[in-house]
């Protein structure tokens, strides 16, 4: 295989989404459904309420609060989750220097270094890979892990890397969405 260069920049926007795709990555199926279920029940119950209840009004505006609620809960993991996210590493951004970084995929180990950090990971070293839309996470351990944004490989380097990681890591590359 030839090699897979990634050498970026972190951007702050990368720190969202690399925050973003590790969160997404821990959840569990069970907890999104959960909420989810919750939140149809909550609707259910509110528009039963809003439409066959006869009482006053302050039944209709309890009744609309539940629905305005049972939504918030059943949509949590699509829309307030990522902005819960973003709100909390804001003020560690102004922190949290940003630095270059090279990843170099290879056949048998992917080569890492920025200015505090320099290592050859062999990929059975690597805990999991996981992939969504904008970010690869490469998990060392339980709470060490490298991403490479997806914007700083083309569209034929993106396919090959994946194909690369599908292939040496099996079992243990999990892609948004699929489980």
């Amino acid at each position: 295989m030839e090699p897979v260069i990634a050498n970026f920049l972190v951007t702050k926007e990368d720190f969202f989404q690399f925050k973003q795709a590790s969160c997404k990555a821990e959840l569990r199926r069970g907890e999104v459904i959960g909420f989810r279920l919750i939140g149809l029940a909550l609707a259910i119950g509110g528009l039963t309420g809003m439409i066959f209840v006869p009482w006053g009004i302050f039944a209709k505006i309890g009744f609309g609060l539940m629905l305005a609620v049972s939504i918030v809960i059943g949509f949590y993991h699509d829309t307030l989750y990522p902005y819960l996210i973003h709100r909390r590493i804001s003020g560690l951004l102004e922190s949290t220097p940003m630095t270059a970084q090279t990843l170099r995929f290879e056949e048998d180990a992917v080569q890492v270094s920025s200015e505090r950090y320099e290592a050859e990971l062999p990929y059975p070293m690597l805990y999991r890979v996981y992939e969504d839309r904008h970010v690869f996470l490469l998990y060392l351990g339980i709470g060490e892990l490298h991403f490479v944004p997806k914007r700083v490989l083309s569209e034929e380097e993106q396919q090959r890397l994946q194909q690369h990681l599908k292939r040496v890591m099996n079992e243990k590359y999990m892609q948004e969405g699929v489980r």
